[in-house]
């Protein structure tokens, strides 16, 4: 790609505004709203999420989030924060990590969420946009991984879908993390299929 081309897609990439730009969203007058308790069928990212939102808009110090979110959490959630020592017990980020962990929210996950959302799971053109920016954050973490690490995933991404059924099974079930490994168990599966006379 040329510098020119480069040096337009950042300026475009730049010009995008964030979902909270986008869509402004009303924030409770009250200090200490109701908090909804989270629902079995509820997805524990956009509580979380919501959670947050409500926090940041009350100006809640950051130190009481967790005696106002454990109260609302049940099932896998509660559990997850159970098993955490008392020293990460209040630490919102950790609990927050812990919750996703307890409630399997892993990479895959995300990257599944992201590619199966549809058109219709949203109303108009803006609140898909909010979605898809969404989802592709929590997949990809643009916030704390690098430029070459998001390449990466979206490569192993693609490598992993083209290859043969049979290539793709065995690879993906040995859950690869890099390129390098996902070509190292293709190539594996290969020598495996040459020694066995297949």
């Amino acid at each position: 790609m040329s510098q020119y081309w480069k040096d337009q897609l950042q300026e475009e990439l730049q010009s995008l505004r964030t979902p909270a730009e986008v869509v402004p969203t009303s924030v409770p007058a009250s200090k200490n709203p109701p908090l909804l308790d989270l629902t079995p069928e509820e997805d524990i990212e956009t509580y979380l999420a919501s959670f947050e939102q409500v926090a940041e808009a009350c100006q809640w110090p950051r130190g009481e989030w967790v005696t106002r979110l454990v109260p609302t959490l049940n099932g896998k959630a509660r559990q997850a924060i159970s098993n955490l020592d008392a020293r990460d017990a209040g630490d919102y980020g950790k609990v927050k990590a812990a919750v996703l962990r307890g409630c399997d929210i892993g990479m895959e996950t995300q990257r599944q969420r992201f590619r199966q959302f549809r058109y219709q799971e949203a109303e108009g053109p803006r609140a898909v946009f909010c979605r898809l920016w969404e989802l592709s954050h929590r997949w990809l973490k643009p916030e704390i991984h690098t430029k070459e690490q998001i390449m990466e995933l979206l490569i192993l991404e693609q490598f992993l879908t083209i290859l043969p059924e049979e290539i793709q099974s065995w690879v993906s079930e040995h859950c690869p993390e890099t390129c390098a490994q996902a070509v190292s168990l293709a190539e594996d599966f290969q020598v495996g299929l040459q020694q066995a006379g297949i």
